[in-house]
């Protein structure tokens, strides 16, 4: 996908994409050694601040508090060799505009918004939400998949030329998914870890993956089944890793009649999903 639309890399774009790389890599590995030891950590400070700037100098004021002069310069430079590049493709992404216009019009709309309401309410969350939710989106070439994050408030969605509010829907809901989560009261989120953590090793592995696989078997289960009926398929990859794509669909059916029947996510349906984990002892492993 890079040669396709960037080009062949050069050596000067292999010592850029090292240097960005590396800044990256300190960054994490800083903001880890801050976590072992009990200090305020945040992950994601450094994508954030370009979220939440108005443009890439006000990004890189806010970057400039969070590494050190070497690192600053260094990304510094990877942007503005891939500055001109770049630019061609976002000029070109003029889909975003008839995107919106069009997910306004849409039959589909108010279907998506009560979905997302119901999703608040799965999660337990009181509408409207403070802050509320930032959707970003980002225009990409197609031919390939997207990438999607939420840091925050802000909700990352690429979206590609051809796609419309039915193939966004399900994107939408698993990056809500995770807002909602991370919105939980502290108390709330412990009694469903608790759950997990009587089961030991197992339990705290399951845990973890639940963490992405509940989003993915809401939004690539329960919300693509819902707007793309057609193509939707179990047999197709849900999410890019094999352990969480295979817990995603172990779980959906108790997500879907728990999401139908407008059930929450307490302690009784944290036990549900345990009992759907795959890897749990005593199971044993079908074959695909």
């Amino acid at each position: 996908q890079y040669v396709r639309v960037l080009g062949r890399p050069t050596a000067a774009d292999r010592t850029m994409l090292h240097r960005f790389a590396e800044v990256r890599l300190r960054f994490a590995e800083s903001s880890m050694e801050a976590w072992e030891q009990d200090q305020e950590a945040d992950f994601s400070a450094l994508l954030t601040a370009f979220f939440e700037a108005d443009d890439e100098t006000a990004a890189l004021r806010s970057a400039a508090r969070l590494l050190s002069t070497e690192d600053l310069a260094s990304l510094e430079q990877a942007l503005a060799h891939y500055r001109p590049r770049y630019r061609e493709i976002w000029r070109a992404g003029v889909w975003v505009e008839p995107f919106l216009r069009a997910t306004r019009k849409h039959r589909d709309a108010d279907r998506l918004a009560d979905g997302l309401r119901r999703l608040a309410r799965f999660y337990g969350a009181s509408l409207p939400l403070e802050p509320p939710p930032r959707v970003r989106l980002v225009p990409v070439p197609g031919g390939a998949g997207t990438h999607a994050t939420a840091r925050g408030r802000n909700l990352l969605i690429e979206l590609r030329p051809d796609d419309r509010i039915a193939d966004a829907a399900s994107v939408l809901a698993h990056e809500n998914a995770h807002l909602l989560f991370e919105r939980m009261p502290e108390r709330r989120r412990r009694a469903l870890e608790a759950v997990f953590l009587e089961h030991g090793d197992d339990g705290v592995a399951a845990w973890n993956l639940l963490r992405e696989a509940l989003p993915t078997a809401l939004g690539q289960g329960v919300f693509d089944r819902r707007f793309r009926r057609r193509a939707w398929t179990e047999r197709a990859p849900w999410y890019h890793r094999e352990d969480v794509d295979r817990y995603a669909k172990a779980i959906f059916p108790v997500v879907r009649r728990a999401f139908e029947r407008g059930r929450p996510l307490d302690r009784e349906l944290a036990r549900d999903l345990w009992a759907a984990y795959p890897d749990r002892p005593g199971v044993s492993r079908r074959s695909p």
